[in-house]
Parts: structure tokens; C-alpha cells; sequence
């Protein structure tokens, strides 16, 4: 709507001036809304809020800031030391949530150590590094972050607004506030539950009861001391838990899950004691070590034995990342396998990336048109890894716009068989996204139900609707 306003002529493009007219009205639309969150949250009029009263502005204004953040927050706002935030002190207060995404500096700084481990740098040295898109999700594993590829994607495609596929850390740390957001999404919902009779606070023993209603698998003792040290930290003895205090212990709880994480290097408890019973398969020694020759039937068990020199180098390599300095060369403990094959599964998922977007390039579609194929694709798939046959035909019908005979339907089920692979406990045909691709394609080229005439419209549409 400012857009439209400011877009005199209807040419569909401003000027500069005009842009800094469109910057204006937001500038001053913002501030409105800032100004009644103010005045409202200044019950007595002072002029001044406290910080109770800014914790509570800010939720109603859609934050959910942690109390760390509040308090790095006031120290920079509060211009006099006061202790409380004048208006125009709290004006500044979005600017500085949008720079930093609701992240303290901590984080941020550690956030960055692993964006720039795993980013690249570009052709112009004025711009800094950025982050393809690949080794997104080999980054978020490394902080012990678990998405699963379907996420992952949406996450992608919702701060890759240029459709680039590379990420710059400001792009990357809006990345990191929607997962922490989704994270954080049920708590509020469970805090504003209980703490609707209370004037919005919560007691000790309400706390953990709501703490322990959402990490369900947080020991009730484990539960208890995370609440005492919240409440003896920030509650400053007033008996009562507020919100950003209840976001800042449910932060720590999921930190101990990412943390966990981390130890298992990004691995999931079920998949880490996958390969501990696959480690304990070829350690006949029972010597809690693998050789070199224990290590390779491993990976010719899982498909990775090296073939060529610089395979068996490129291995050599990683085995001595993986024991580190302090290890023996050539002798692996569990741990060290762990990371080894941390670093295989993340080079397979890269090479997965790329042979996607190879394949969607061979099948003659453009990088947007295969962006809206893979969004299509996680759109409808249940599982997230592949679409069956009742789903495909969801996104003929739905999707393009398709209406299916018996007869369609029965030539529809024998390509998805064609091209699909056994899944699930029936075996029935699943196509994964190559599949997939490589089925659309064909669609195309047959023309099937006149897709041929609509399926690329339909795709555009769905690019500019994301």
C-alpha cells in the first residue's frame, strides 16, 4: 500500500525522491506504533518505562526477547543510566532487535565462527563472504541445530529473497531467528496458558510445572534447578517469573539439547547409536578403536570406499582431522569416528545439492522454475524425502489445475512406479526429488493433460506468491 501511494504515475517503479518519501511514511508508521505501545506500557505518565513494563510492551508488540537481550538492550537505550527507557530511548529499540535478530552478542559472535567455517569468500573484496546454500544445513548441525531437509528448505527459501543460493550472515542470522522462533513458539503459547490468572507471572512452582509440560523428557530434578537458578538470577526475590525471564530458562533447556548435539556432532541420539552398534560391528579387537583396515570395511559397508589415489588420500586426510593432534595417526576412538563420518555424510549431502540442481538444469528447467518444483515438492510430500502416488496426483489436481480419468490415474501410476524407488513398509513406489523432476519432465514433454500449456504458468505464480 505505500508502494502504491507513493507510485504516482502507476509505472510500477519510483524515483529516488519518491523511495525517500515510501522510507518516510514507514519511518513514521513504525513510530506511531511504537508511541502507543509506549504510552500505554507508561501507566503513571512519567514519561519513562521500567523494565517490567518494557518486557511486557514488547511482547504485545510480537518480540520475544530473552532477558539477556533486554538487559544488553537497556544498557546500549539507556542513555542516562537510569534504569528506565524514555521514548525516544525505546524508539531506538527495533533498529537494534532487527540488527541483531533477538540474539545477544554472545551468540552472534558464535554464530559467526561457524558461518565463516563453512562460508566462501565472493569475486569482490567489498563484499564479504558468504554461505551457499549446501552448507547450510552442515552449519546448523555444527551449532547443534536439527532441521529436518524440508525445513531446512522453507527456512532457505523464506530469507533468500533474491533467490541467489548463497546467504549472507545478516540473511543467515534471519535464518537462525525463524528457527529460534519455532523453537520458542509453543512456549508462549504454554506460558500465556498458565499465567493468564496471574497478571502474566508465573511462581516457582508453576514454572517448572509448564517447563516440564514442554521438554518432556527434562528429568522433573533437572527441571527444578533450571527454574531455581532462573528465578534466584532474574526475579530479584519477588517470587514470580515474567515471560522473557520464562523465555531465557526455556533457552537454556533447549541449549542443553543443542548442546548435546554438538557432542554427537550433529547426529540425532537413534542415529549416533546406529553407528555405535555399526563401530562395535568391526572393532573385533574390542580394543574401543578402529585400524585403518577396521575403518575401511566401515565405509565399504556404507558405500564409501575410496577407489582411486586421491580418494584414498582425500580419506587419509580426513582421518587425520577427525584424530586430531593428540591422537594416535590411523586409530580412531568412537569419537573420532563420529566426527569422521560426520564429515563423509555432510560432503554426501553437499554432493546431493549439487546433483539436484545439475539434474533440474539437464531437464531444461531454470533456476526459479526448479526452486518452485522443489517447493512443490516439500509443500505435498508427508515425509519430507519423497512423494507417493496419491500425492503426486495432489499436485496435478491441485496444484496445476489437472483433472484425472481412470484412465489417467492408471498411465500416472505406472510412470511414478517407472520412476520411483520401494519406500515404507509396503515397498510402494516413492519418488524422491530427482524423480520427481525427471517425472515432471516428462509430463511436460507429453503433454500430459495439456501441462504443457499450464504448468509453467502455475509455476511462476507460485514464485511470486512465496
Amino acid at each position: 500500500r505505500l508502494f502504491e501511494n507513493e507510485d504516482i504515475d502507476n509505472s510500477g517503479s519510483i524515483d529516488f525522491r519518491e523511495f525517500l518519501q515510501l522510507m518516510r511514511q514507514r519511518w513514521e508508521s513504525e513510530a506511531a506504533v511504537m508511541k502507543t505501545a509506549f504510552d500505554t506500557a507508561d501507566v503513571d505518565g512519567s514519561g519513562t518505562v521500567s523494565m517490567q513494563e518494557l518486557q511486557s510492551t514488547l511482547v504485545d508488540l510480537g518480540y520475544m526477547p530473552t532477558i539477556e537481550v533486554l538487559h544488553e538492550a537497556l544498557a546500549k537505550l539507556d542513555d542516562d543510566q537510569s534504569g528506565e527507557i524514555s521514548f525516544f530511548e525505546f524508539l531506538r529499540l527495533a533498529p537494534l532487535l532487527r540488527e541483531t535478530e533477538g540474539f545477544t552478542q554472545a551468540e552472534i559472535r558464535f554464530f559467526h565462527e561457524v558461518f565463516d567455517e563453512f562460508a566462501e569468500p565472493t569475486n569482490d573484496p567489498a563484499i564479504p563472504a558468504v554461505l551457499a546454500v549446501p552448507y547450510v544445513g552442515p552449519a546448523l548441525r555444527k551449532m547443534g541445530i536439527a532441521v529436518t531437509a524440508k525445513v531446512l528448505f522453507t527456512m532457505v527459501d523464506d530469507v533468500d529473497i533474491d533467490g541467489s543460493a548463497v546467504l549472507a550472515f545478516p540473511e543467515f542470522l534471519k535464518l537462525l531467528r525463524i528457527e529460534r522462533t519455532a523453537e520458542l513458539a509453543d512456549c508462549k503459547v504454554a506460558f500465556f496458558r498458565a499465567a493468564q490468572e496471574s497478571n502474566m507471572h508465573l511462581d516457582v512452582k508453576e514454572t517448572q510445572k509448564v517447563v516440564q509440560s514442554i521438554a518432556t523428557a527434562l528429568p522433573a530434578a533437572a527441571a527444578q534447578k533450571l527454574v531455581e537458578e532462573a528465578y534466584e538470577l532474574h526475579c530479584n526475590g519477588e517470587g514470580l517469573v515474567a515471560f522473557p525471564v520464562f523465555l531465557s530458562l526455556m533457552n537454556r533447556v533447549f541449549e542443553g539439547g543443542r548442546a548435546a548435539n554438538r557432542a554427537r556432532y550433529g547426529f540425532t541420539a537413534l542415529e549416533e547409536a546406529e553407528w555405535k552398534a555399526k563401530f562395535l560391528s568391526y572393532d573385533w579387537d574390542n580394543s574401543g578403536t578402529l585400524a585403518a583396515h577396521e575403518i575401511a570395511k566401515v565405509l565399504a559397508d556404507v558405500g564409501r570406499m575410496p577407489k582411486s589415489k586421491e580418494e584414498q588420500q582425500d580419506l587419509k586426510d580426513k582421518i587425520d582431522n577427525a584424530v586430531g593432534e593428540d591422537g594416535e595417526p590411523g586409530i580412531l576412538d568412537f569419537q573420532a569416528f563420529l566426527r569422521l563420518m560426520r564429515t563423509i555424510v555432510d560432503e554426501d549431502e553437499v554432493a546431493a545439492h549439487v546433483f539436484k540442481a545439475q539434474q533440474c538444469q539437464d531437464c531444461g528447467f531454470s533456476k526459479v522454475e526448479a526452486k518452485d518444483l522443489e517447493r512443490l515438492f516439500y509443500e505435498y510430500s508427508t515425509t519430507g524425502e519423497y512423494l507417493v502416488m496419491n500425492e503426486v496426483t495432489d499436485i496435478l489436481t491441485n496444484a496445476m489445475g489437472v483433472t484425472l480419468t481412470q484412465e489417467d490415474t492408471r498411465r500416472l501410476t505406472n510412470v511414478v512406479a517407472h520412476f520411483g524407488e520401494p519406500v515404507g513398509k509396503l515397498g510402494k513406489p516413492g519418488l524422491p526429488f530427482v524423480a520427481f523432476v525427471n517425472l515432471f519432465r516428462l509430463l511436460l514433454d507429453e503433454n500430459f493433460k495439456g501441462l504443457g500449456q499450464r504448468a509453467v504458468p502455475v509455476i511462476e505464480v507460485g514464485e511470486e506468491a512465496a
